[in-house]
């Protein structure tokens, strides 16, 4: 034990070597960045055709090995390009390149250059356009003066807005209500592509907050909504037919601060909604403790529906205690017996998988069932992508190409990092890496095929969800991304810099400033298009969602009434936007169940669609978004096929068989009728 302090003090001398030799390494990365960044409009030039215009161009550099001369690197180079007859692309370029420094200057220069890939993602005309403005969908994000100077990671970054897509009023079109830490806002559906503020004439001028969860929690036909706020505690607003009372504390439900996203789902199975609710630590006091581990966060809680509008406290009892620093979760039947499970999306470490045993009680199988997914986890989205009749995970994390500097062999760690030196580094490339597609194999087993099937790059990923966006009978993937808008870019900063500096940036208070630039701040929104079987490719700036604001929430919902789904995002610090579906030739349909024996929302409820030799599965769902909600209907897309076989097995365990539904036409399904009604006709798109 005596020679223990020597041995200390040798590591910590070799830490200090190693941290300069690393910083120094930095800064060439940091010139051989630039360098290619100069390069990049050179590089989209080689690959453009006669006729093309290049809109625009972006470079990331994929590797630079700077511990040799010259130096070895491999960059990416993706270029927007419009066409002669009017169709849209993106390109991307792989290249390996090669850089020496300059005798007379000493500037690294491009010395070669070797295309070693090429790939292009086209569309004939945009599926989506943007229709905010007039739509008059004016409000704008404003931070809570509470969040000013408050977050300890990055600083400037406050908690966001959410949304949720409901039909407050009951006339047949989805209204929009957005949580804001200053003033939230409803917007009332008038039918003809227009919303109209209704904040204060529906009760709701008082209803701030930065989550929110909707759902029918009392059975009366008509959706209420759960405001969860980050610095106060949650407030539950039911609706009293188009306009809305405080029954918080009638409800005893009592949720304080740190509350992010939530979801409802029946449980224990006794016909009542109950709710999940997601906190996070405490960004503004706190740091994620261990860093990539973290388990200091606020617990998340589960509050039971009594049936008689109250709350009693059951997460202890549900064995749904967790304690990372949660972002989002989602309820879904990922095992196929019946009962909703729980997929939980942590911040700063591993997610948790919480499988129903039945009875409303749940056990925790992550690991077991290969759905550990370790990373800056902050949604979830449930679909079943390969069309097998099982419901995959799809999970928001960070995508940052500058993964590669964790490869170093002299990275700084600190000291338990630096003993575990591989595991610690191998952890470090997951959390850069990006989103995760989790297949799921009928028994609530998964298989990460993310890599493979080119989901991952999604930039700093939020609220990702599925949809059908072009209803050919698959489901796609649209994934909101960036962090901080501010002049110039900090990434290579805060991923080269965070880690070397991390016990300096402890004792300073704030672990990263970005002194006014952005922090993944002018990222393309990304639109993953299903080819068939569960393989992607990315479409966002062809299909017309590739605006560069930094968002948050994402809400799925049919404002319009054509069966396509339509997309409105919350973004930071600035208006929403609100993507129309321009829609096609495909045919569609939409279906809303309606429970009796179940409640009344019927979320939980599984619909199976066969049509030719498609077998699509939706469930209903409420909340399962970061910070929002999605509408409660089931859009679903027949592509070809004029008309569909619908079988529902509801929360209650009874199944029924509804005949087949005629596309181009909504439906409404009562448990125990047996048969679906026609709603309505779609608009034509």
């Amino acid at each position: 034990m005596r020679s223990l302090p020597g041995f200390l003090a040798a590591l910590g001398a070799v830490s200090c070597a190693s941290r300069e030799r690393y910083l120094a390494r930095l800064e060439i990365v940091r010139e051989v960045d630039a360098a290619a960044g100069a390069w990049k409009g050179e590089a989209a030039r080689l690959g453009a055709s006669p006729g093309e215009r290049i809109e625009w161009t972006e470079v990331e550099l994929l590797d630079a090995d700077a511990r040799l001369a010259p130096i070895p690197a491999r960059a990416r180079v993706t270029s927007g390009i419009s066409r002669p007859d009017g169709s849209r692309a993106t390109r991307e370029q792989t290249f390996e390149i090669e850089l020496r420094r300059s005798a007379l200057d000493g500037r690294l220069d491009l010395a070669s250059r070797r295309e070693t890939g090429r790939s292009e993602a086209a569309l004939a005309s945009p599926w989506f356009e943007d229709v905010t403005e007039a739509a008059r969908l004016l409000d704008r994000h404003r931070p809570s003066a509470r969040a000013a100077g408050s977050n300890r990671i990055v600083r400037g970054e406050s908690p966001a807005s959410g949304a949720a897509a409901l039909d407050y009023d009951g006339d047949g079109w989805t209204d929009l209500f957005c949580a804001d830490g200053v003033a939230s806002v409803l917007y009332r559906n008038r039918g003809d592509g227009t919303f109209a503020e209704r904040t204060e004439a529906a009760g709701l001028g008082l209803a701030t907050g930065h989550g929110v969860a909707s759902a029918d929690v009392d059975g009366d036909g008509r959706p209420d909504l759960v405001a969860l706020d980050h610095f106060a505690p949650a407030r539950l607003f039911r609706n009293e037919g188009g306009r809305f009372a405080d029954a918080t504390a009638g409800a005893r439900l009592r949720v304080e601060g740190r509350a992010t996203s939530a979801a409802f789902a029946d449980v224990d199975r006794d016909g009542d909604l109950d709710l999940y609710v997601c906190r996070s630590g405490d960004y503004a006091g706190a740091l994620p403790d261990p860093p990539f581990a973290a388990r200091n966060g606020e617990p998340n809680s589960l509050y039971l529906n009594q049936g008689d509008g109250t709350f009693e406290e059951g997460t202890a009892g549900a064995g749904v205690d967790e304690e990372g620093w949660s972002l989002a979760c989602a309820f879904a039947d990922l095992d196929g017996e019946g009962s909703p499970d729980l997929y939980v999306a942590n911040d700063f470490g591993r997610n948790a998988l919480l499988m129903n045993r039945g009875d409303g009680r749940f056990v925790e199988t992550t690991r077991q069932a290969r759905a550990e997914d370790v990373g800056f986890g902050m949604g979830v989205g449930v679909g079943d992508v390969e069309g097998d009749g099982d419901l995959d995970l799809y999970v928001s994390n960070i995508h940052c190409s500058y993964g590669f500097l964790f490869k170093d062999p002299d990275l700084p760690l600190p000291l338990l990092g630096r003993i575990f030196r591989g595991f610690s580094q191998r952890m470090l490339l997951k959390m850069a890496r990006g989103n995760t597609l989790l297949r799921n194999d009928g028994r609530g087993r998964f298989a990460d095929d993310s890599e493979e099937e080119g989901v991952t790059r999604a930039g700093w990923g939020w609220s990702s969800d599925f949809l059908d966006a072009d209803a050919d009978g698959d489901l796609d993937l649209f994934a909101p991304n960036g962090l901080l808008a501010g002049s110039g870019e900090a990434r290579l900063d805060f991923w080269g810099a965070v880690i070397a500096g991390w016990e300096e940036h402890l004792e300073e208070g704030i672990l990263f400033d970005p002194g006014g630039r952005g922090l993944h701040g002018d990222e393309r929104k990304r639109l993953f298009e299903n080819l068939g079987g569960g393989r992607f490719r990315e479409i966002g700036y062809p299909a017309g969602v590739a605006d560069r604001r930094v968002a948050r929430c994402l809400v799925v919902a049919d404002f319009d009434r054509d069966g396509f789904p339509d997309l409105h995002l919350r973004n930071a610090r600035d208006r929403g936007t609100l993507y129309r579906n321009l829609g096609n030739r495909n045919h569609r349909l939409a279906l809303l169940l309606e429970g009796t024996r179940s409640a009344r929302d019927a979320v939980g409820a599984r619909a199976t669609f066969e049509s030719g030799p498609s077998r699509q599965v939706r469930e209903t769902r409420a909340g399962n978004a970061f910070l929002g909600s999605h509408e409660r209907a089931l859009l679903v897309g027949l592509g070809a096929e004029a008309s569909a076989r619908v079988r529902v097995r509801w929360p209650s365990g009874l199944e029924e068989d509804l005949g087949d539904l005629a596309a181009e036409g909504a439906y409404r399904a009562i448990e125990g009728e047996g048969r679906a009604r026609p709603a309505h006709g779609f608009a034509a798109p």
